[in-house]
Parts: structure tokens; sequence; C-alpha cells
């Protein structure tokens, strides 16, 4: 069984910050009522999802390395214009990547 423990790095206004993805982690990320198998499915689909949630998990994981952010503070950068909203999306796929186990299958098929 895979065990769910990576060293990511993301960016946020210009400075790169690591996240250490663990289960805790993702648990504090859910328990916040940021689902994020919906969030993953709605990127593989194409989508946006709901830029609220993305600014959670977001400043949760900023949180976690020590970095003082809210959800508002991710907010505004995502919303504020510039290229904030593309880098914020791109981080969140960095992060919501890390929190699965790659089984090296694609659609259950080797």
């Amino acid at each position: 069984m895979g065990m769910i423990m990576r060293e990511i790095e993301i960016d946020y206004k210009g400075e790169s910050y690591d996240i250490s993805m663990n289960m805790g982690l993702i648990n504090k990320i859910e328990s916040a009522g940021v689902n994020i198998l919906s969030l993953q499915i709605c990127l593989d689909e194409g989508g946006i999802p709901p830029l609220s949630l993305l600014s959670t998990m977001f400043a949760i994981c900023l949180s976690s390395t020590g970095k003082r952010v809210t959800p508002d503070d991710v907010w505004a950068y995502i919303t504020s214009g510039g290229d904030g909203t593309a880098k914020a999306v791109a981080a969140c796929r960095v992060l919501l990547a890390s929190m699965f186990i790659d089984t090296g299958t694609k659609d259950g098929k080797k």
C-alpha cells in the first residue's frame, strides 16, 4: 500500500515554499471543508474549481511552512488580476497531484 508523504515546492507572490504533503496536512485541508477529490476531478475535466476552496487549500498548505497567510490573502492574490490567477491554479494543480498515490496506471490499465 502506498504512503502519502511528498516534498513539493510551490510559488506564492514570487517566493518559493517547500510543502511537506502528508496525511495530516490533507486532513487539515478536508477538515476545512475542501473536497480534494472534487477539486481534482474539476481540474481534470478542464474546469476551474471554486476559487474560495482553492484559496483555503492554498492557505493551509502555505501555513504549514510557517508562512502567515489566510484564505482571504490568497483570494486577493488570485482575484487581483495579473498572472496571480494562473499561477495560483497551477500551484493548486501541483498540490492536488501530490495528494494522490501514483499507481502507475491510467484508467485502471497499465
